[in-house]
């Protein structure tokens, strides 16, 4: 994971925990924590709409942000934006629109998995639900991109691949990918 990007994961991470808001990290820096070969190039994190309100105060003191794109629509809020030199892409929908997934479920601690990265707890989806998150998204949007990921993560729970309920991201994967 390049430095920049790391940093300032765990400084967006400290700050959704420090304000006690609910979270987890989707995309490919999710899969690459879940230990995929692949290369992230951002930071995708969910919250819930309602908890928008309070970004504000989340990055106020951070210097200099540059937002790129704002979007907002009765079911879905988004906010794309530089951070020490990475692009964060915050999201957040009241339901992602598919019985296969209603999306408070991917908040739920059973359905999380903790990854430790520098003492800094961060929160991911266990596998399955990355992968129904996934489904979503490529049957909501239909992007190359996540019918992609869909393939990657169906061929990693056909193996079986799981992480512990609490993962320490340096030590040696269960598997190699």
């Amino acid at each position: 994971m390049k430095k920049n990007l790391e940093n300032t994961l765990l400084f967006i991470i400290n700050r959704l925990n420090k304000n006690k808001i609910n979270y987890f990290l989707t995309g490919s820096l999710c899969m690459y924590l879940h230990g995929c070969k692949i290369n992230p190039n951002d930071i995708d994190i969910h919250i819930f709409y309602k908890d928008f309100k309070k970004i504000n105060n989340l990055l106020k003191d951070c210097g200099e942000i540059k937002i790129k794109s704002r979007s907002t629509t009765k079911e879905y809020k988004r906010m794309i934006f530089n951070l020490l030199g990475s692009e964060v892409d915050l999201m957040g929908f009241k339901n992602i629109g598919y019985s296969k997934l209603p999306y408070s479920i991917l908040f739920e601690k059973k359905n999380k998995i903790k990854i430790i990265v520098r003492k800094t707890e961060i929160i991911v989806p266990n596998i399955e639900n990355l992968l129904k998150l996934y489904y979503c998204y490529y049957e909501r949007w239909k992007r190359p991109k996540h019918l992609k990921k869909v393939k990657l993560l169906e061929k990693l729970t056909k193996k079986g691949y799981t992480l512990p309920k609490t993962y320490f991201f340096w030590e040696k994967l269960p598997i190699p990918l």
